[in-house]
């Protein structure tokens, strides 16, 4: 069964593909042509991540990105949902 977890960027380069993608301006299935926006835009962060990861970027195109900020922020979530009371009430 493949890999089906989101890639885990920094968040400047989650920043940079979001604005990017928002802005409608490439296919991001380009990476080139979405390296080359990024870099016009001053998404340096982004530059540099896709120069050094084409197949995490192509496995995050159909997987998904995320932030180590946001799975922490998902990790505390699940936590606070499934910690019972701290004390009982009598």
């Amino acid at each position: 069964m493949p890999n089906r977890e989101p890639v885990i960027v920094s968040k400047a380069v989650f920043d940079g593909l979001e604005a990017i993608r928002k802005s409608g301006k490439v296919n991001m299935m380009e990476w080139r042509r979405v390296q080359a926006i990024a870099d016009n835009k001053g998404y340096y962060d982004l530059v540099v991540w896709l120069q050094d990861h084409q197949a995490e970027y192509l496995t995050g195109f159909s997987n998904g990105f995320t932030t180590e900020e946001e799975i922490k922020r998902k990790r505390d979530n699940e936590k606070r949902k499934t910690s019972g009371p701290t004390r009982q009430v009598r």
